[in-house]
């Protein structure tokens, strides 16, 4: 169990679990994406129920959950 669940997606690492809108998801990738001048951080993470990317750039607040509760959520 993780004491202070709630933090930045920024903060969360390939392979990191996480809640968002009472949905659990799995960061499957991070890349800096070239925009000109600037270079953004994204993160790309899916829904075990949907096969759809979701992508962010890692400035809104989720809850880091545990790769076990994600797999006691996914089966419900």
């Amino acid at each position: 169990m993780i004491e202070n669940p709630e933090v930045q997606l920024q903060a969360l690492k390939k392979g990191d679990c996480f809640m968002f809108n009472g949905e659990p998801y799995i960061v499957k990738r991070i890349y800096w994406a070239n925009l000109g001048m600037i270079k953004r951080k994204t993160w790309v993470s899916t829904m075990k129920f949907d096969n759809h990317d979701w992508h962010s750039t890692g400035d809104i607040t989720v809850y880091h959950i545990s790769k076990g509760l994600y797999d006691l959520l996914i089966k419900y």
